[in-house]
């Protein structure tokens, strides 16, 4: 134990004294006063001291609350100086993965997610095995989305970039749709748009739902910031996500290959 939380113990524990004392005191005039064993002008006088010292007690309490007050503000301002939002978003390539084990429900939104499915391909194979729903958003190639996603990344002539990346996507897809021991089900769905971020989420209706945010860039071959937000930890801001999903689920169109996957 240090020096100084020794000081601050003993402070305590003179102050709870001090208190005790007070008390015992105030009952041991009070009685003394009921039976009339002292003068009435003992007991004002001994009245008049408790009264002095229970003010110094409470100017003294007050004291120290002005005390603690400063210290909690300076505490807060330490704090506030040091934290960054280098400490919560992070490099899309450095962003810990998130907990595929037991996922049952696995839903995507991107652009063309060639990374992103390949990379969380077994987690996914997983998912369906065990009875799980896999729900992915690209966009679609025939609406002229591929050209706004080249525009957007700085690259207007090579919107067939977009095409080629989104081909090993589907391939994919359709390979988990196929897959025999599959017992879940695999939704796809295309937007005639480019989305303002990607978005993954695990088990979303669950307590213990998580979500990645990568938020898209406007130059090709960058790492992309992402944020992780947990159903228990951010429920406005995930909740805020779940909604978007589903806002733009709904305004997609199923793709025709996976219609027999779709059920909604």
């Amino acid at each position: 134990m240090t020096d100084r939380r020794r000081a601050l113990l003993r402070r305590g524990v003179g102050q709870d004294l001090e208190s005790y004392v007070t008390v015992g005191v105030a009952v041991m005039v009070s009685l003394l006063d009921l039976f009339g064993v002292v003068e009435p002008s003992v007991v004002s006088a001994a009245t008049l001291g408790i009264l002095a010292l229970i003010s110094f007690n409470l100017l003294n309490g007050r004291r120290q609350t002005r005390q603690t007050e400063v210290i909690l503000a300076r505490l807060t301002r330490a704090i506030r100086a040091s934290w960054s939002m280098d400490q919560v978003v992070t490099a899309a390539d450095r962003a810990g993965d998130l907990e595929f084990d037991r996922a049952r429900d696995i839903r995507l939104v991107g652009v063309t997610l060639s990374r992103t499915v390949r990379t969380h391909l077994p987690a996914l194979t997983r998912c369906l095995a065990a009875g799980g729903t896999v729900r992915v958003v690209v966009i679609d190639p025939d609406s002229g989305a591929e050209q706004e996603a080249a525009r957007r990344s700085g690259l207007p002539d090579d919107a067939e970039v977009y095409r080629h990346r989104l081909r090993p996507t589907l391939d994919l897809l359709h390979h988990l749709a196929a897959l025999s021991e599959a017992r879940g089900r695999i939704q796809v769905r295309m937007i005639r748009y480019v989305p303002s971020f990607g978005l993954m989420m695990v088990d979303p209706e669950s307590p213990g739902g998580v979500a990645r945010v990568e938020i898209y860039s406007h130059r090709p071959g960058v790492s992309e910031p992402t944020l992780t937000l947990t159903a228990e930890r951010d429920p406005r801001w995930f909740q805020h996500f779940l909604t978007e999903f589903h806002h733009v689920w709904e305004r997609a169109r199923p793709l025709p290959a996976f219609s027999g996957q779709d059920h909604r």
